[in-house]
């Protein structure tokens, strides 16, 4: 199965760029960036890690990765911290969780979702929707959920909780996580976001199967993006 599995996704890929010295969009979000010399270095890496022997040829699928794993298919694993807890839960060896290495520098993109509180709504729901984003985000429960699930907590003061704080004693791994972020930048987030995402995979896909060079596949991608943000400049 290789002796390290990244799924083909570009949230992972961004974090490689972000690696290499690469924003994959500037902040008006009506540019990106993924034929910039560093973007093809970055999925250039990545491929010839197959070349090497180290990573499975083809596209490694997300779902199953963790589980891969788990079962001691993999030795390394690139995938979201929101696995962590399944996987600790599931695997019956000791592993070790380390921020994601670095080529020009550390990096990683954050995830995660939204609590929006819509303008064209009552007072009644307003208020109640304010008061529910409170208690999601509230210290208490986002420890709670980073234990849950693996998730970094998006509240420092969520570490102090004694929920997360004898979680980190009892699984010291957890503590990767205050250390990745430090470096996190922000997620790309372009207008046209999800055809920009697709093209983007379509991109990793075709790069990691063999069927396109790296640049090749890149600058495809960055001129189907182009045309998607057109309107946009």
């Amino acid at each position: 199965m290789g002796g390290v599995q990244v799924p083909t996704s570009s949230w992972l890929f961004e974090a490689m760029a972000i690696q290499n010295d690469v924003l994959l969009d500037d902040e008006s979000g009506t540019e990106v960036h993924f034929d910039d010399p560093g973007t093809v270095t970055a999925l250039e890496n990545w491929t010839q890690l197959q070349e090497d022997g180290i990573h499975p040829s083809g596209n490694v699928d997300w779902g199953t990765a963790p589980t891969d794993f788990a079962n001691g298919d993999t030795a390394v694993l690139w995938h979201t911290t929101g696995s962590l807890t399944q996987i600790n839960e599931s695997a019956d060896f000791d592993f070790g969780v380390a921020p994601l290495p670095a080529q020009e520098q550390p990096g990683a993109p954050t995830g995660g979702g939204n609590l929006y509180i819509m303008e064209d709504i009552s007072e009644e729901e307003q208020e109640a929707a304010v008061e529910l984003t409170r208690y999601l985000s509230s210290p208490e429960i986002q420890a709670d959920w980073t234990v849950q699930s693996g998730y970094v907590p998006p509240q420092q003061e969520a570490w102090d909780e004694e929920v997360l704080a004898d979680y980190s004693e009892e699984f010291p791994q957890v503590e990767a996580l205050q250390e990745a972020s430090q470096d996190a930048y922000r997620e790309y987030a372009p207008y046209r976001r999800s055809e920009i995402v697709s093209t983007l995979d379509s991109a990793l896909e075709s790069a990691l199967d063999g069927s396109a060079s790296s640049e090749d596949a890149l600058t495809g991608a960055q001129e189907s993006s182009d045309e998607l943000l057109e309107e946009y400049r």
